[in-house]
């Protein structure tokens, strides 16, 4: 990187210093333009300030933001990072506060840094970004932000920034050591996390809300570990299609790889989508016949328009008909059941993504909705900096990073008018520039350094140097689409359902407006009025999960499953040896037939233990891997408790059944396998 290194050091700092500006007023209009970014009955975004009632957030120039007292100021723009300037002087002052928040920030949060790296940071300083990611890399492998791992599992979401790192760089030496780390993490993963049955991964995502605010309060860490959400099967589509294309530049072919990315992008429009709501599910849950949750988690949903699990129809659909608020889209819709406050609210973060699926989805009017939401976020709470930063980069200047090049594909409202500049931009060995001028979708002229051409590209393999792009928009009008602008809408509560006998239920929780979904083995079976349930005489196992509903939109979680075994089924309980480390069972199965397997784990000493965190064995039969049983450390009064269901196809005659602790290596939390392991329970489902 000579040439670039030579590059920044004669362009040198960019210095705009400021003079002491008056604060503006909290009652004060703005009065310096009187057109009008977004505005809605709550709040109105002007090119230079928000309002919203008596509030009034201004930018009283790109580098000073001030309402009733002054909110930020920089002395300087730091030339050494993409800068921007337009006409809109409020969008211009949130760039760059965002920029100097995210080029500052330390590699705290493999999750966290990682979408922000992939939404605009990789763009804004690929080499800070290529050193925040090395960071995180533990063993070989992604490492996990907590000792949750399995049971969270959106670390993956790494790769998708690794790779638009390369993509910047072109570094080939980035390329094979991101190569190995993703290929290493997926190996572990696929043999410990994917679910056969249903084509999915399991777990649970961290961000942007805190996993217990959007699981029941009845699921401990084997049943999260066992629910598959969204947004962390899109990651590993994501990650499979990134693993690919690592592979085609190195010259590696891996058709594994592209059959299982073949076949998870149907699982999840299989098994997550929900047709009549024209929307995903938030996840799969409730063993061992898992149940969709019909809360939509809107951070997956728009990842999955943007990374192509979507058909274009889905995508339309999904944009035109999910339900957001005119503050700005949720993390969750609907809210969970008493949550707080701070996890039920719009999410920047969120808004950031949802804009570039509205964007790919081609509705612009969920996009000027968006951009007027993200604006005043973070104008008056201050946050959102990575997706305040995508908004020249991705919407306004349309960058899209391909291994051809930075593709260009402009989004621009008819609010942001005039000349819109990004300069200095570090592209491989080049510095770019991008003048967007005029408004709308489609480009009239594209000039690569003066050069009219018809690809709007940058090639990757540009002669190294100062490359300026002009960008002459049509001024046609943005593709309009629907936009569901709807009320917060909040759960009804987890019902507490009461078995009274074998086949009875007391369903305990619930008001007036409140039915009841009854699901058998994991197909809706009915819906009831009544809080008095009766179960049929099932001739087989049954698994009875009852879920709370107030209308077709709104549902509640389900509480927790109730299992009615029959008289005639079968069930084994074996001892593990005081040992409960490292053991291989010999089993005589007495038919063919699925079978559920868990285990227990005790603490025969009956003493506090270590900090909560899961405890984790993995499972082979005869030799082959069969999953994970997980679980969670058990502290008094409790001596047992048991691990999640993993469902064994097993045949007739004696086999073995190998528990043990995962390696070290698989984990960030050193104490995953120091739980004793007590009994295996083998149950027979179906012959």
């Amino acid at each position: 990187m000579s040439t670039l290194a030579g590059m920044k050091g004669s362009k040198a700092l960019i210095a705009v210093i400021l003079s002491v500006v008056a604060l503006a007023s909290c009652r004060e209009r703005p009065a310096e333009n009187p057109s009008v970014i977004y505005s809605c009955d709550e709040f109105t975004v002007y090119p230079d300030s928000v309002v919203e009632d008596t509030l009034v957030v201004r930018a009283d120039n790109p580098l000073q933001l001030s309402g009733d007292r002054l909110i930020w100021r920089a002395r300087a723009v730091d030339g050494r990072h993409p800068l921007y300037q337009s006409s809109q002087s409020l969008v211009d002052a949130l760039y760059n506060r965002g920029v100097a928040r995210l080029t500052g920030r330390r590699a705290e949060s493999t999750v966290a840094n990682a979408y922000d790296i992939a939404l605009s940071t990789a763009i804004l300083d690929p080499g800070h970004s290529m050193k925040l990611l090395r960071r995180r890399i533990e063993r070989g492998r992604i490492a996990s932000d907590s000792a949750a791992w399995p049971v969270a599992t959106d670390r993956i979401v790494w790769a998708a920034a690794a790779w638009e790192v390369y993509l910047m760089t072109g570094d080939r030496q980035w390329l094979s050591e991101s190569r190995k780390v993703v290929k290493a993490t997926l190996d572990d993963d696929l043999g410990l996390l994917y679910d056969r049955r249903s084509g999915l991964f399991r777990g649970h995502s961290t961000v942007p809300t805190e996993a217990a605010r959007s699981f029941p309060d009845w699921m401990g860490l084997s049943d999260r570990y066992a629910s598959m959400g969204l947004t962390v099967n899109v990651l590993y589509l994501r990650a499979l299609e990134i693993l690919e294309m690592m592979n085609n530049e190195s010259g590696i072919t891996d058709p594994d790889i592209t059959a299982l990315r073949q076949r998870l992008a149907p699982a999840i429009n299989d098994c997550l989508w929900i047709p009549n709501l024209n929307r995903y599910s938030q996840y799969l849950y409730s063993e061992p016949y898992p149940i969709a949750s019909q809360a939509s988690d809107n951070l997956g949903q728009s990842l999955a328009i943007i990374y192509g699990a979507a058909t274009a129809e889905m995508a339309s659909a999904l944009v035109g008909n999910n339900p957001v608020t005119t503050r700005g889209i949720e993390a969750l819709h609907p809210t969970p059941h008493n949550a707080d406050s701070i996890y039920s609210g719009p999410s920047a973060m969120v808004m950031g993504w949802w804009n570039l699926a509205a964007l790919k989805a081609g509705n612009g009017d969920a996009l000027t909705a968006g951009i007027g939401a993200l604006c005043r976020s973070a104008a008056l709470r201050g946050d959102g900096d990575a997706a305040i930063a995508s908004l020249p980069l991705r919407i306004i200047a349309g960058i899209e990073l391909t291994t051809r090049g930075i593709s260009f594909h402009p989004f621009v409202p008819q609010a942001f008018g005039g000349v819109k500049r990004l300069t200095g931009i570090i592209y491989r060995d080049s510095e770019i520039d991008i003048t967007v001028r005029g408004t709308g979708c489609t480009i009239d002229t594209f000039r690569l350094d003066g050069r009219i051409t018809p690809e709007h590209i940058v090639p990757a393999g540009i002669v190294p140097g100062s490359h300026h792009v002009e960008i002459v928009l049509a001024n046609d009008v943005l593709p309009a689409g629907k936009v569901n602008i709807a009320d917060k809408a909040v759960m009804p509560a987890t019902p507490d359902v009461r078995w009274t006998g074998l086949r009875e239920a007391l369903i305990r929780e619930g008001s007036g407006d409140t039915d009841f979904a009854v699901y058998l083995n994991g197909d809706l079976d009915e819906e009831i009025i009544n809080p008095k349930y009766s179960l049929y005489e099932a001739p087989v196992f049954t698994a009875v999960s009852i879920a709370p509903l107030r209308d077709e939109s709104v549902w509640g979680y389900a509480g927790a499953p109730y299992y009615y075994y029959p008289d005639s089924s079968f069930a084994m309980v074996i001892p593990f040896s005081e040992r409960g480390a490292d053991e291989e069972l010999d089993i005589d199965v007495p038919q063919a037939a699925t079978y559920f397997a868990s285990v227990s784990f005790a603490n025969r000493t009956g003493t506090e233990l270590r900090q909560n965190r899961p405890v984790a064995f993995a499972a082979e039969v005869n030799g082959q891997p069969v999953g994970l049983f997980v679980g969670h450390r058990v502290e008094p009064p409790l001596l047992r408790a048991w691990s999640n269901m993993l469902a064994l196809t097993l045949h007739k005659g004696k086999i073995k059944i190998r528990v043990h602790p995962l390696n070290y290596i698989h984990s960030y939390n050193p104490f995953i396998g120091d739980q004793p392991i007590e009994l295996l329970s083998l149950r027979l489902i179906r012959s």
